[in-house]
């Protein structure tokens, strides 16, 4: 439940936000000042013009769940294995309630280099369709 309310105020965050990030891309890629880049975007595009991109923004929404997973999955693999060596000694009691502050830090920047792994070719997509270069590179695509 609460990744559902988490990843529907992502959403809500997205399509609030994404026309202030539309222009932010748009300005530095064409290093134009704002009125100019509205202006121009509004002329050609319309409304439209400020959500290019959006569908690649509305998937990266789903960056935490993933990464999330990942440090959920990893913690469990690392906590069974521990479970395994502690019966190994002969000393179920010796096993910690939890990994350990340098672990649990490690699994975290793992499993945000997993997510970020998995979204990036999208935030690239995305960026590129803001500043209306298109996926290949390509002006006005």
């Amino acid at each position: 439940e609460a990744w559902g309310v988490s990843m529907g105020a992502g959403v809500v965050n997205v399509l609030l936000t994404y026309p202030i990030w539309v222009l932010i891309s748009r300005i530095q890629a064409l290093r134009k000042p704002l009125r100019v880049v509205v202006r121009d975007l509004w002329r050609k595009e319309g409304v439209k013009g400020f959500y290019r991109g959006l569908l690649a923004a509305l998937i990266m929404v789903s960056n935490p769940v993933i990464q999330f997973v990942i440090y959920e999955t990893m913690l469990r693999y690392l906590l069974a294995l521990l479970r395994r060596r502690a019966r190994r000694r002969g000393d179920p009691s010796a096993l910690p309630a939890s990994p350990g502050f340098l672990a649990v830090f490690l699994l975290g920047a793992l499993a945000k280099l997993g997510a970020t792994v998995v979204t990036y070719p999208l935030q690239v997509v995305k960026s590129r369709v803001q500043t209306g270069l298109g996926v290949g590179g390509a002006a006005g695509a």
